[in-house]
């Protein structure tokens, strides 16, 4: 496979970051010709480098909080385990690994029956997060803009991280049109491009002011991620592991102020980063370019000054395989996982 160009690269984190604006703005923070950069952005979408999703903030659902769940399920029922998880309601996203399962669930109303992972006679080892949005709890959603400007262009983020906006639950009212909105929006990603329809993905202007209004209000987000098995390397480099960490919260520490460490010292961006006030969930991917080694504090001793009792799960990037990614339709259209 080759590896992605200079101008390539520039284009993908331009789109990694999601810069407000019009189009001119990526395209100058890109530093390449219009033409050149509208090329690049239709061939990361069309050849499955990158994918666009539209993101309900919680409150938009009633939900209070995001589940992140790890678990290790035995051998003998990694299939069983499988099913188990995929079948949980509301799940966005499922990671499995012939080790390792990572699932993603909206909270809404009372947990079910399959929700406590802790204590299922499945797992050999299992950890289950519920974090509230509202309250920052979730200061990183799945933003791969910091390690993609740090890894491959050797530069700052532009707009690392991403997460929610707060919203006030009681405050969101919407009209039926509103939620067709809302569920056009879900599913937009998934539709055909068919002659007449919708233009191709990563551009604005295709929205209904509707549309819009949710956006700018902080009801959904617009976001882009890389599909890191089919996107070409860059500098001849690729990432080998998905590393999860998870422990608990020390005594007295802050862990909002744990990114920003993290980021700063220790010179690393966390994929995702998400609390429930006691413990953590870190996913990150590694090993980092020797360029980003150099005159840094170890990700471990930032961690250990906030966390205690940190478990690290690692598993080989290749062996890391989505079966749900990022469907947050079925949020809003409930059935069968397509």
């Amino acid at each position: 496979m080759r590896s992605l160009t200079e101008a390539e690269a520039r284009v993908i984190r331009g789109l990694l970051a999601g810069l407000p604006g019009p189009e001119r703005v990526r395209v100058r923070m890109a530093g390449v010709a219009r033409t050149t950069y509208q090329t690049i952005r239709l061939r990361a979408l069309v050849k499955g480098w990158l994918q666009e999703r539209y993101i309900p903030n919680p409150a938009l659902l009633g939900s209070n909080r995001i589940r992140f769940i790890i678990a290790q399920p035995y051998a003998d029922r990694w299939s069983e385990s499988v099913r188990t998880v995929r079948s949980l309601k509301d799940i966005v996203v499922l990671w499995v690994s012939p080790e390792t399962l990572f699932a993603v669930v909206y909270d809404r109303g009372p947990p079910d029956d399959k929700s406590n992972f802790d204590s299922s006679q499945q797992f050999r080892r299992s950890w289950t997060i519920a974090a509230n949005p509202n309250e920052g709890q979730i200061p990183v959603y799945f933003d791969y803009e910091g390690t993609w400007s740090r890894w491959t262009l050797d530069s700052e983020p532009l707009a690392y991280p991403h997460s929610f906006s707060r919203v006030d639950r009681a405050s969101v009212r919407l009209s039926a049109d509103d939620w067709k909105s809302v569920g056009m929006l879900m599913v937009c990603p998934f539709g055909p491009a068919l002659p007449g329809s919708r233009s191709i993905g990563f551009s604005s202007t295709r929205l209904s002011r509707r549309e819009r209004r949710l956006l700018a209000n902080g009801l959904i987000s617009r976001r882009v991620f890389p599909h890191l098995n089919e996107i070409p390397s860059a500098r001849g480099y690729r990432p080998q592991r998905v590393v999860f960490v998870v422990g608990l919260i020390k005594q007295n520490q802050d862990p909002n102020q744990l990114l920003a460490n993290l980021t700063r010292r220790a010179r690393t961006t966390p994929v995702l980063l998400a609390h429930d006030g006691m413990r953590v969930v870190l996913l990150a991917l590694s090993p980092a370019p020797p360029s980003q080694l150099e005159n840094r504090t170890p990700v471990i001793e930032v961690l250990q000054e906030y966390v205690e009792k940190i478990e690290v799960i690692r598993n080989p990037f290749d062996s890391m395989l989505p079966i749900v990614e990022h469907r947050y339709d079925r949020l809003v259209f409930p059935g069968p996982i397509r």
